[in-house]
Parts: structure tokens; sequence; C-alpha cells
């Protein structure tokens, strides 16, 4: 993107340059112009008059191509902000599915506890006569509701 910005910028000083260059131009030629209306007559501005305004269409052309390198230059600055975006969403969702795989791992860590856990509740529950394994232990609602998908 910063290569894109840059050319973009080059192009737009470049462009701004001309612009005044042809400015100078423009208010020499309207002095020249005012002095001769008021009566003054100077053989060296006839000819400066006359070289401004090949300068002029000169720096028409130039204008011309420097505005084609300007907006030339926006679809690469365009294409580096998209490409910005969809690096950056990318980005965001690596960081999601590292978080998410991290807190899996905690989650399957813990389960593995639990499970142990509800089998030594369940063996000492049969050992108390408990026939079924829910009269041992049973999940909170809490946990059942998570579980079972109903979370939001």
């Amino acid at each position: 993107m910063d290569k894109a910005l840059k050319a973009q910028a080059v192009a737009a000083e470049r462009l701004s340059q001309i612009d005044s260059r042809i400015l100078e131009t423009e208010n020499r030629r309207a002095a020249i112009i005012d002095g001769r209306l008021a009566g003054k007559r100077d053989p060296a501005e006839t000819a400066e008059l006359a070289a401004l305004g090949l300068d002029r269409e000169a720096l028409e052309r130039l204008r011309q191509t420097a505005v084609t390198e300007v907006d030339g230059s926006l679809p690469g600055v365009e294409a580096a902000q998209r490409d910005l975006v969809t690096v950056e969403t990318e980005w965001q969702r690596c960081q999601t599915e590292a978080r998410h795989a991290a807190l899996l791992a905690r989650v399957r860590a813990h389960e593995v506890a639990l499970l142990k856990a509800v089998e030594a509740t369940v063996a000492a529950g049969r050992a108390l006569g408990h026939v079924r394994p829910r009269q041992s232990w049973m999940p909170t609602a809490d946990l059942v509701r998570v579980v079972g998908g109903s979370h939001a």
C-alpha cells in the first residue's frame, strides 16, 4: 500500500507543480496584456507574450499527462486498501481461531477431569446401591443447556 500511496503522491505533486507553472504563466500573460491595454508597449514583452502562449500549450499537454497519471494511480491505492481490509479480516479470523483452539484445549482438559470425577462418583454410588448412574450424578440444567446446543 505504501508503494501505491507514494506513486499517487508523486503524481499529485507533479500535477500541483504543473498547475503552479500554468498559474504563473497566466499571471505573467495577464500582466503584459494589462500593460498593453494601458498603453505600455515593450517589444521584449511582445516576444515574451508569444513565448508564454507556447508555454501554456506545452504545460496544458503536460497537465493532461499528469492528470492521467494521478487517475491511473488511484486504482492502485484502492486495490491496496482492499487488500489491507482483506488481510485485516483474515488476521482477525486467525486470532479468533487461535483463541477458540486455546479455549477448546482448556475445555478438553476440564472435560477429562470431569469425566474422571463423574466415574468416581458413579462408582461410589454403586457402592451405595445406586443402580443407574443418574442416581449418583446428573449434570446441572446449565450444563445440559450449554452442551445440548440451546446455548445462545
